[in-house]
């Protein structure tokens, strides 16, 4: 069995490291570590296309990434110190094309609720889709 959603995530979260220097970027949402001032969490949310047939028919596959950016400053208006960082994923990721893909394109971004205690104080959800070319043997 070939991975090809791995070789993406990892590309997203390479070209954020290399453009958002100031946050911790990653695509580990079981690390434990302290949340620093800003967390990106880069994770594949799903597969909206054709899924690959087992007679190496080549098809195309849509595939959504989401995007978690996180803020752990509890400061009064400090909701506006999110926004930097939400419109740099977006210069970032708009246009780049992850390993072979398309061009990442934007879909969505909303706001999500965190719990009390968990030291987050905003989070947006920010949501990409790509298309690659798959065959059931390998990249097409």
């Amino acid at each position: 069995m070939i991975d090809y959603i791995t070789p993406i995530e990892s590309a997203i979260v390479s070209q954020l490291s290399a453009n958002i220097l100031d946050a911790r970027i990653d695509n580990d949402p079981q690390d434990t570590r302290a949340i620093p001032k800003c967390r990106i969490l880069v994770y594949f949310s799903g597969e909206t296309g054709n899924q690959a047939s087992q007679n190496n028919a080549t098809q195309r596959v849509d595939l959504d990434f989401s995007v978690d950016v996180q803020l752990a400053d509890q400061r009064i208006n400090s909701h506006k110190n999110i926004y930097p960082y939400l419109s740099a994923v977006k210069d970032t990721l708009i246009g780049f094309s992850p390993n072979g893909a398309s061009p990442l394109r934007f879909t969505s971004n909303q706001y999500q609720e965190m719990p009390d205690g968990s030291g987050v104080r905003w989070r947006y959800l920010m949501q990409f889709g790509t298309t690659t070319m798959w065959r059931a043997s390998g990249w097409a």
